[in-house]
């Protein structure tokens, strides 16, 4: 009697893990159908992660975590997990319309949906291309991308939140997040996306769309791109501005060209890197790097360039400060006149400074004569000999240009024939 009950314990054990393990498949399929998970491929125009701090990272593509496109995870790319199959998903942007559709994958929360009946009764907005119709969840517009200037607009839905799972893409009409919602330039997303709720610890808060939202590029190289060839908007931002001392009053800036969409390249100067900026005029043209600029001598000035297009303007390059140009005094300027039995010199220097007189009359160039003032008589010369003179500014080690002269040449002689 024990081994029939024991040997029926185990038949209802099996055929509970049975059931249950149906159940499972059963609850998977369901939730992939009711979802209608998009399978990834060549139409997913939208791949790379997103960081949010709550939740961590935010794949929108299956691809970004399995490259070779084996079923499972790759495990190398920042925010995938080490190994596992890989469910197929992704998010698209139609080039036509600027709507978005797909599912993105946060490992810790599931699935983003940015489908426009998901959940039911979720339409686009007839106007959804329009940013003014496409900022509160009263407008029933779904993500969508404004070409004509780079914004991306309206929301996506944190599935497993439920109501309090709406994610907003951006609000100019919120002072503090006003300019910084999500944008697409040069085929890169850029900016921060918001979740929150009314409801006690419910939402993720800030998601960050491209690590330069928080200059964390240097660590953690994150971003979220668009392969679309229709991703235009605001330029990106120059990079890598140098300064480059010519001579004494002109410098000239050198910087990297980090956009291929930009009308022109605005620079300005500061006297001391934080305010009273002004423009140069006029605007350089596209894929120029670098511009040539008089500055006074003995001047430190600060500069920054930034990328324009019809769309707006790129961040300065610098962010803030601008770089620093500083320029030396001017050499000083000798002149001589003279006679036979004097040759006077004179030059002129804009700063203070002690000098020392070098004079070559054949015999190489040497010091002459030191702490001289602004002329020197030399009255140590001879009739066709040459003497080359230079003054040196001592406090700055600068040299003069050299002046060569022959006092009182002999006249040339004519015979008759």
């Amino acid at each position: 009697m024990k081994e029939f009950f024991k040997l029926k314990t185990l038949s209802i054990i099996f055929l509970f893990l049975v059931v249950s393990m149906l159940i499972s498949v059963s609850i998977v399929f369901f939730t992939k159908d009711n979802y209608k998970i998009v399978r990834a491929g060549t139409g997913d125009n939208v791949s790379g992660f997103a960081w949010s701090e709550n939740i961590g990272w935010i794949s929108f593509n299956s691809f970004d975590c399995d490259t070779d496109e084996d079923g499972f995870y790759d495990g190398t790319p920042v925010g995938c997990p080490a190994s596992g199959a890989v469910e197929n998903y992704g998010v698209t942007i139609d080039q036509t319309t600027g709507n978005f559709s797909g599912y993105a994958w946060s490992e810790n929360i599931g699935w983003i949906s940015f489908v426009e009946n998901d959940p039911p009764n979720f339409d686009f907005s007839a106007n959804c291309i329009d940013s003014l119709s496409c900022d509160d969840a009263s407008d029933n517009c779904t993500a969508c991308y404004n070409s004509g200037d780079g914004g991306v607009y309206g929301w996506a839905k944190i599935l497993s939140l439920g109501v309090d799972g709406w994610l907003k893409l951006s609000d100019d009409s919120v002072v503090s997040w006003s300019g910084d919602g999500v944008k697409i330039s040069l085929n890169e997303f850029i900016g921060w996306a918001w979740n929150g709720s009314d409801t006690p610890d419910v939402g993720i808060g800030w998601v960050s769309f491209n690590c330069s939202n928080d200059s964390s590029c240097a660590t953690v190289d994150y971003k979220v791109n668009f392969s679309g060839s229709g991703a235009v908007g605001v330029p990106a931002a120059p990079s890598n501005l140098t300064m480059n001392l010519i001579d004494c009053n002109s410098v000239r800036m050198n910087w990297v060209d980090n956009s291929d969409n930009e009308d022109n390249f605005e620079t300005q100067w500061s006297l001391d890197g934080s305010s009273g900026w002004t423009t140069h005029n006029p605007d350089l043209d596209p894929n120029i790097e670098q511009r040539t600029i008089s500055q006074s001598e003995k001047s430190t000035i600060y500069y920054q360039v930034r990328a324009k297009n019809s769309y707006g303007n790129s961040d300065w390059e610098p962010i803030s400060g601008g770089a620093q140009a500083s320029t030396n005094y001017c050499p000083p300027v000798l002149s001589a006149s003279g006679d036979c039995e004097l040759i006077t010199l004179t030059w002129t220097y804009s700063g203070s400074s002690t000098y020392d007189l070098y004079r070559d009359d054949g015999s190489g160039m040497n010091l002459y004569d030191d702490d001289v003032s602004s002329k020197y008589p030399d009255t140590d010369v001879e009739s066709d000999l040459t003497y080359t003179y230079r003054i040196r500014a001592v406090s700055d080690s600068l040299d003069s240009n050299d002046v060569t002269l022959t006092p009182c040449p002999t006249l040339p002689t004519w015979m008759e024939k």
